[in-house]
């Protein structure tokens, strides 16, 4: 069964007047399009959708592998007016929301902080929070179903696809679930909000690590999440460091 975006289907479903679905049939890459929008002074809600990108972004300037069909990528307009410290919360918020209208599909997700998400120990989901000159940009993207020939070499060890076969109207669905509960989160954003639930679906804990610090990776064990959702990461002479920021990546055996 082909499973289609489609935009009425998609509004139907969203319970707050303030976001705007539009479905592309094809992106560069929705965060990129939506910060040219953005420019142009399209309004806060302004939610670009596709399953399709030509150009994806990842974090750290990396490519965000979304081939035609397999995915679901979106980005969302915000022009918040709160603080820095509370713009921090949007990336965890984003998370629980994204796992939590995985599991209205019956699909359980952990979070590898602070912005992954992560099936059978391989990821799903990946996150990208951009502050433009006016705004904030919310991008997520999910891999939903295996591409033809497999994921590249570079990537067939560390992604998977959530569902193993197209079942229709998943996209809009998930779209639809997603958009309401970040958008609720986002009204009512305070780390107490999703601090519970981040830490409840997070993967990291006791857990071996290798910190990256450039060239550098350190390997240490991940004891947790504080209040404040950094990550403290145990070195092996037993001291502790929080991490606000950075990559982490889960250490297999010995490596």
């Amino acid at each position: 069964m082909v499973d289609c975006l489609e935009s009425q289907r998609i509004k139907e479903m969203l319970k707050y007047s303030e976001l705007c679905p539009t479905v592309l049939e094809c992106a560069s890459s929705t965060n990129t399009q939506l910060r040219e929008l953005a420019e142009k002074g399209a309004p806060e809600g302004m939610l670009l959708i596709t399953d399709y990108q030509t150009a994806g972004r990842g974090r750290h300037g990396r490519n965000f592998f979304s081939p035609k069909g397999t995915g679901l990528y979106m980005s969302l307009l915000l022009r918040p007016t709160f603080g820095l410290e509370q713009a921090t919360l949007l990336t965890t918020a984003c998370a629980v929301a994204a796992a939590e209208a995985l599991e209205t599909l019956d699909i359980s997700v952990g979070i590898k902080w602070v912005n992954d998400l992560f099936l059978n120990g391989r990821k799903v989901a990946g996150i990208l929070v951009e502050a433009i000159q006016s705004g904030i940009i919310v991008g997520i993207g999910f891999n939903l179903y295996p591409p033809e020939g497999g994921f590249p070499s570079e990537i067939s060890e560390i992604a998977t696809a959530i569902f193993e076969k197209e079942e229709g109207g998943t996209k809009n669905r998930l779209a639809a679930e997603w958009a309401n509960r970040f958008w609720n989160e986002y009204q009512n954003l305070s780390a107490d909000s999703c601090l519970i639930r981040y830490r409840e679906r997070s993967i990291l804990n006791d857990s071996p690590i290798v910190i990256i610090r450039g060239e550098e990776q350190i390997p240490a064990i991940a004891r947790g999440i504080n209040d404040r959702f950094e990550l403290i990461a145990e070195l092996s002479d037993g001291k502790c460091l929080t991490l606000s920021s950075g990559e982490v990546r889960i250490r297999v055996g010995n490596n």
